[in-house]
């Protein structure tokens, strides 16, 4: 079994995540653990020696059962998140580098609800998740405010190009430090 490109150094935690902006009909497809509104786009962590172009077809067919069409790189971010917490019960820091892809799945090979629930796993820790399909009107309003990872950020960048940082984010109840959550397109 191959060995993600994911792992903790006593609080920290470095992670290496490949995502698939998959925007059809209008809307965006994102997930979030249940229970949360910690919304990001559907991707997961590279095993070494893995392209990216392979990490988003194991992962979406992994999450989503279905096969994709991985486009261009479109975004290129780095995020400073809080990832759960540490056995002495510390918050475990995290530094992430993420790649956007974007990329198109058979929607017919999907639920045909606007919300439907699966799992993925990270390390040794599955996470029971609920995936949705966001009108692109709405991303900006109900995601910028919540997002994990550069869902609001990536939103403004690509959009106008260049680079974007989000207003403000949250996860897990707590506000993240805009300055360092930076989020850049690529042309």
């Amino acid at each position: 079994m191959s060995r993600d490109i994911l792992f903790d150094h006593g609080n920290a935690r470095f992670s290496y995540r490949i995502s698939a902006l998959i925007v059809q009909g209008g809307r965006v497809l994102l997930q979030c653990p249940v229970g949360t509104q910690d919304y990001a786009f559907i991707g997961g962590h590279t095993a070494f020696g893995e392209t990216s172009a392979e990490t988003l077809r194991r992962e979406i067919r992994e999450e989503l059962h279905t096969d994709a069409q991985i486009g261009r790189l479109a975004a290129v971010g780095e995020v400073f998140i809080d990832w759960g917490r540490c056995a002495d019960g510390s918050p475990r820091h995290c530094h992430q580098i993420g790649l956007y892809f974007l990329a198109t799945v058979d929607e017919s090979q999907l639920p045909a609800a606007d919300r439907f629930c699966g799992y993925d796993e990270a390390g040794n820790e599955r996470y029971n998740l609920e995936y949705i399909w966001f009108p692109l009107e709405e991303v900006r309003e109900k995601i910028a405010a919540k997002a994990t990872e550069s869902v609001g950020a990536f939103y403004s960048a690509d959009m106008g190009g260049g680079v974007g940082t989000s207003e403000r984010l949250l996860h897990n109840g707590s506000q993240i430090d805009c300055s360092r959550y930076l989020v850049c397109s690529v042309a």
